[in-house]
């Protein structure tokens, strides 16, 4: 059976982007939840009408109903269920966005890195320095969307269709985020998307054991045939930046079905 409730943004506390100060929001209910697989699966939806996709909901909705939305997101899933890590995916149905947390696997979490190996701190950090690999984070940076102080658009280090959005201040959760940084994370994805002129086929913000990469971060995946168009109109050096980008992806997955094999073989005794 369902379980629906609706979460009350009275209770939330918003914090103001210079202070981190507490503000009352007024009482308001702005989610839905459901339950849809126990230990699971919920998933959220904004409640007002009509029914927005999710570009349109940030881009039509006032700053500080879009922060409330996000907090009470924190309020139910890690406050009220205590549930720390899981897998955040937004995706549109019927359009109408909405908000899916995948929770109860046995995660192993990132590896833990010094502060200044953070590729998404450093513009110099290597991306792949175990590999000898001499691409800097800084190449993957989409400077046309890069026009705010709080959050970083950027091309997939791993090759993949989509832009990878990150705030500027290491933070590892949603709920660090002051109320400037939570809107502009989301708000910049919007602003990517809209200015490639490119639907999204699912936004990810994975927490807790479900990352894979220390620094909150948030994914944008689009149509792979739709980017590859998006991707003819850069120019010739990022052009050549994608493709080394997707040959090391190619490379590193190869590497991996070989120490794969071999482990196998050796647990084998073969």
């Amino acid at each position: 059976m369902l379980l629906l409730q609706f979460v009350n943004l009275g209770q939330i506390k918003m914090f103001s982007a210079s202070t981190n100060t507490p503000s009352q929001v007024s009482d308001n209910h702005l989610i839905v939840c459901k339950e849809l697989s126990q230990g699971k699966l919920l998933e959220l939806q904004y409640a007002k009408q009509p029914s927005k996709d999710f570009c349109t909901f940030v881009e039509s909705t006032p700053e500080p109903e879009i922060v409330a939305f996000f907090r009470g997101i924190v309020i139910e899933v890690e406050e009220t269920r205590e549930i720390r890590d899981f897998h955040m995916k937004i995706v549109d149905e019927e359009d109408k966005f909405r908000v899916k947390i995948f929770y109860g696997a046995e995660k192993s979490g990132p590896v833990m890195l010094p502060l200044e190996d953070c590729i998404s701190c450093y513009p110099n950090a290597l991306l792949f320095a175990s590999e000898g690999c001499s691409l800097k984070a800084q190449d993957c940076i989409l400077e046309e969307y890069c026009d705010q102080p709080n959050a970083v658009c950027r091309l997939d280090a791993k090759g993949r269709s989509g832009f990878v959005i990150t705030p500027v201040r290491h933070v590892e959760r949603m709920s660090d985020l002051n109320d400037k940084e939570l809107f502009d994370l989301w708000s910049l994805s919007v602003r990517a998307l809209r200015n490639a002129k490119l639907p999204f086929t699912s936004m990810i913000l994975n927490h807790g054991t479900y990352r894979n990469h220390e620094h909150l971060h948030l994914k944008v995946w689009v149509d792979e045939v739709m980017y590859e168009e998006y991707c003819k109109k850069w120019s010739r050096s990022r052009q050549e930046l994608w493709k080394q980008l997707q040959q090391l992806s190619i490379q590193r997955k190869e590497l991996k079905k070989k120490q794969k094999l071999k482990q196998k073989k050796f647990s084998s005794g073969d």
